[in-house]
Formats: C-alpha cells, sequence, structure tokens
C-alpha cells in the first residue's frame, strides 16, 4: 500500500485557530508586558515552526509518499527524496477526520509520529489506510 500526501488545509485552519486564540488569551490576561510580549513571541515562533512542518512555510520538510512493504515495515518519503525507514508500526489513534500513527524506526530509539488529516490523501486512500490500521496483524 502506498499513500500520497498533499498538504492539509484543515491542520493549517486548526494551527491559526489556536495560535489566534492563544495570542488572543494572553492579551486579555496582560499579566505583564514584557511577559506578554515574549510569551506572544514564542506563541508566533511555534506557529511558524509547525507551519513549516506541515508544509505551508518557507522549504517544507513535507512527507510526501508512505507506504508499507511486503514484510509489512513502514516507509516514508520526503519532499527532498530521502527515505525514512523501515519503522514498525507502534500504535495508531483515529479521531474522526484525523489520524495519529506512531512508529518505531528500526535503527533509531526515538518514535516517529505522522498526523494525517482527510484531506491529506484520496478518499479511496483515506478507507484503506483505516482498514489497515484496524487490522491486528498489521501491527509490528
Amino acid at each position: 500500500m502506498k499513500l500520497s500526501l498533499r498538504r492539509s488545509r484543515l491542520i493549517l485552519s486548526f494551527l491559526l485557530v489556536t495560535h489566534i486564540a492563544a495570542l488572543c488569551l494572553l492579551y486579555l490576561l496582560a499579566i505583564n508586558l514584557v511577559l506578554t510580549g515574549f510569551s506572544g513571541l514564542l506563541i508566533i515562533v511555534s506557529l511558524l515552526f509547525y507551519c513549516h512542518r506541515y508544509g505551508w512555510l518557507f522549504k517544507p520538510m513535507l512527507i510526501k509518499h508512505l507506504w508499507i512493504n511486503q514484510d509489512g515495515f513502514w516507509f516514508w518519503s520526503d519532499s527532498d527524496d530521502r527515505e525514512q525507514g523501515p519503522m514498525q508500526l507502534r500504535r495508531s489513534v483515529m479521531l474522526g477526520p484525523l489520524i495519529a500513527v506512531y512508529l518505531k524506526p528500526a535503527s533509531a530509539r526515538c518514535n516517529r509520529s505522522l498526523i494525517i488529516a482527510r484531506d491529506n490523501v484520496t478518499d479511496e486512500d483515506w478507507r484503506r489506510l483505516r482498514i489497515k490500521l484496524r487490522d491486528p496483524e498489521s501491527w509490528g
């Protein structure tokens, strides 16, 4: 199974709403001018970081393709065609329009996570991914 991923407007709108809400709450608190300014700067940097992470800013490191080989190992390639893998599926969480996939690389200690929104993939790929993640044999 191979999925082609594209940028998600759902994730972008979520990022914008949450960061703007955080800035508004910070403004309403108005604790201290220096503390408010520093915290507001951190919130803006966080928004820029996540927009870059999910492919909306600068030269994005967006994951373009996700696939599973015959042995059940997961791989992905990013926008620079760098391939990451093999990884084993550790767990996944399905929340309506989002799927969070947690993978453990075979050669590294750190787990990798991937959030796939409903508008990241085609309808057929979304259906196949949900079926694959519900299959108990796909778990490592």
